[in-house]
């Protein structure tokens, strides 16, 4: 008996697989990364202050432990980008969601960054390893 590839998938309920597919990808990144994470200790000390309501919007969590701060924006689509590379702590700006996404780069290597972000996933703070060229990377911003 044969059985078709798609008989294990999960049931698709309308929501758009990418985000899905790309968040697999990104953990099976962190595996290859074997350096260290280089956080600044204004970083470290910022991540740990966070309320519960910053980690409900990315632009807010952003702003509370950058070093970096961008001019006010009502929504992470509308963050200005005047970088092209990344640096640690700088905002990487991404194309996610309706209202745009933001990270603050924690780790950099030839080929990936790795980002500390809030509300990717709704009221939560996690890390993802995102490859540097890949193209839901719009920009940074750092100073």
């Amino acid at each position: 008996m044969s059985t078709s590839p798609t008989a294990f998938a999960p049931e698709n309920k309308g929501l758009p697989i990418e985000p899905f597919i790309r968040q697999i990808k990104a953990q099976e990144i962190i595996k290859e990364i074997n350096e260290p994470v280089i956080q600044t200790e204004e970083l470290l000390e910022a991540s740990k202050k966070v309320s519960d309501y910053t980690l409900c919007s990315c632009v807010a969590y952003a702003r509370s432990i950058s070093p970096f701060q961008p001019p006010i924006m009502p929504y992470a689509r509308d963050m200005l980008v005047n970088q092209t590379e990344p640096k640690i702590g700088a905002w990487v700006k991404l194309r996610e969601g309706n209202l745009g996404h933001l990270g603050i780069v924690i780790q950099i290597t030839e080929d990936l960054v790795r980002i500390d972000e809030a509300n990717f996933e709704p009221c939560k703070r996690q890390r993802r390893v995102l490859e540097r060229d890949d193209p839901i990377i719009i920009g940074y911003y750092w100073e």
